[in-house]
């Protein structure tokens, strides 16, 4: 392999035309994984490219009722007996894929070499899979490289960037611990000149599998240790790889007139106490960020990467950094870390805070380096570009600057269609209020939400993909012509996983002014008139458009306690009336005893 081998977006072309050889490549999708990366190894690198198959990620539309009710059938197998067990390698991945709040997996089919793998999206992601996306949920680093098929466009992650010159696999995410270790020990029996670790592999997956949260998945019934057939015969041909570390056992269900054989592998140590606690304290991370922590635990910490940790730890003010820190380990401070690196980081945070979950696979300088980039892409653009990022990029796409062109491309065209959405029910502001032109408008049009992005220098026009799925509906409120009495509202569902319904209850997501600062008192409180009004009987809009709420509610507190007060000194009455019976009945019967016998 070239070691000077830079990648480059535009490779995809080749990529694809090479890959056709295999099968007719759909005009749309995203062909990721091992076929991709043997590929730029036959075209651009000493060639030993190794082709099984051919994934190809594809968005399809589901019912996400439905798509719960039978991911365990579309993923695992399952008998009328309630015999569960793993046989492919799409049903971990679907696990991981809840845990990480990523697109779905809802079927897989074949067709010659190619395997469509048929993904629903989450509404807030909107309508398109970006490359970026799916090779964050891959679990070797070896094969998270794609091209999106549309546009051509090669991306990968700095993971795969380092096997490339390292040739070292490591795990990059845990799927089934078991099924993620022995696909490690196949990766690296049939890939040329590659080498790895396998005894901090066998501790990664040892460790995520002995964890509270996967654990718990095991006893909810959410996932499965047990695998069949397919899977033993690897288990069966990688024995030398995975004996060392694991037992294998093995025990004979019927089911019907058949004999199915489940296997599982069982861990013959146990992972050292602090390694174990670490990935404990991720919980549903641990799938993610596990890999990193234990990997980082076998490596000798140099004086510089532990100062700058402290100096991480130490920041004032700076919880979102220090969160990413606790998550990532040491692996966040890798390359420059400053304290105007902390500030800048942080600052964008509090600024944009959704930002802090698409940036949290990056390190401190990667953000650093990314903030400044977004920064002046809203400048160039406008302020929607960092509400299309915050509610549909993830990392890699971050990263990649040709993916990120291509995501916001998408976004854009996506946003000429009509929201078609149907309005909330927003009550009339009372006629004092009205008077003083004080204003409550929904903003339901593409236009709007961009105008509004503008004139208040946030990212609300980014939003418009998450009111057309009805994720949210976003509020404009004026109580003055000066512009540091507007500030805009973004409403959901009371329940995260509703979706917004005209005369249901709502919740504030967040409500800012301009620039993200904080909104005047007045509109806080026009705020709280909306959101106690809509939807309410006609006598409680009153009582608030009196201004009478607040006393109402201090007369009912005061009512509440003092009936509270009531029932605490009528059951401290009855419990002095109980005492005072049972000593008359004592005395009484004490009487009777002492009584001469016969009277």
């Amino acid at each position: 392999m070239k070691k000077t081998l830079s990648l480059q977006a535009g490779m995809g072309e080749d990529i694809v035309r090479h890959l056709r050889q295999f099968g007719p490549l759909p005009e749309r999708g995203i062909v990721a994984g091992q076929a991709v990366a043997s590929a730029i190894l036959d075209l651009y690198g000493g060639g030993g490219g190794v082709y099984n198959d051919i994934d190809v990620f594809r968005r399809v539309t589901s019912n996400p009722v439905r798509l719960r009710r039978d991911r365990a059938s579309a993923t695992v197998g399952l008998t009328t007996v309630g015999v569960q067990y793993s046989d492919d390698e799409y049903s971990g991945l679907s696990n991981f894929l809840d845990a990480v709040r990523s697109y779905q997996v809802s079927s897989v089919t074949r067709e010659g070499m190619l395997n469509y793998v048929n993904c629903a999206l989450p509404r807030q992601l909107g309508r398109n899979l970006s490359a970026g996306r799916v090779i964050q949920s891959f679990d070797l680093n070896c094969v998270r490289v794609a091209v999106d098929l549309e546009a051509n466009t090669l991306v990968w992650d700095r993971h795969f960037e380092r096997f490339l010159h390292s040739r070292q696999l490591e795990i990059t995410a845990v799927h089934t611990p078991w099924h993620t270790f022995l696909r490690l020990l196949k990766k690296l029996e049939e890939l040329p000149g590659v080498y790895a670790d396998v005894p901090a592999s066998a501790e990664v997956v040892t460790a995520i599998a002995q964890s509270k949260y996967y654990q718990n998945l095991l006893q909810n019934g959410n996932i499965t240790e047990t695998f069949g057939d397919k899977n033993r015969q690897m288990a069966d041909r990688l024995q030398s790889g995975w004996e060392p570390y694991f037992s294998l056992t093995t025990k004979q269900v019927s089911v019907g007139d058949a004999d199915i054989a489940l296997s599982s592998l069982v861990q013959n140590g146990v992972v050292d106490r602090a390694i174990q606690a670490r990935v404990d304290e991720l919980r549903g991370a641990a799938l993610q960020w596990g890999p990193a922590a234990v990997y980082s635990a076998h490596r000798k910490s140099s004086a510089g990467t532990q100062a700058k940790v402290s100096q991480v730890s130490s920041a004032n003010s700076a919880l979102g950094v220090k969160r990413i820190l606790r998550t990532q380990g040491e692996r966040y401070v890798q390359g420059q870390v400053t304290d105007k690196h902390i500030e800048v980081v942080q600052g964008f945070f509090n600024e944009h805070y959704a930002m802090e979950h698409v940036l949290s696979d990056m390190t401190l300088d990667e953000q650093f380096q990314a903030v400044k980039r977004l920064e002046a892409l809203a400048r160039a653009r406008g302020n929607w570009v960092m509400g299309a990022i915050e509610t549909r990029a993830c990392a890699n796409d971050v990263a990649n600057t040709d993916a990120l062109d291509l995501l916001l491309s998408r976004y854009e065209k996506e946003q000429q269609q009509p929201l078609k959405v149907e309005p909330l029910k927003l009550p009339a502001l009372p006629r004092s209020w009205a008077a003083q032109g004080w204003v409550v408008e929904e903003l339901l049009t593409v236009g709007l939400l961009h105008e509004e992005g503008a004139v208040m220098g946030h990212c609300v026009g980014g939003y418009a993909g998450r009111v057309r799925s009805n994720s949210c509906r976003i509020v404009r409120i004026r109580t003055g012509s000066g512009k540091d009495r507007w500030s805009t509202v973004e409403l959901r569902a009371v329940h995260y996983a509703d979706r917004v319904t005209p005369g249901k209850p709502l919740a504030v997501e967040q409500h800012r002014a301009r620039f993200n600062g904080k909104p005047h008192a007045d509109n806080e409180k026009v705020l709280r008139y909306v959101l106690l009004t809509m939807g309410s009987p006609w006598w409680q809009k009153l009582v608030v458009q009196a201004g009478l709420d607040s006393w109402l509610g201090s007369l009912e507190l005061t009512a509440a306690r003092r009936l509270k007060q009531l029932v605490k000194s009528a059951e401290s009455l009855t419990a002095k009336m109980r005492n005072m019976a049972k000593r008359l009945e004592d005395h009484g019967e004490a009487l009777q005893q002492d009584s001469p016998k016969g009277t």
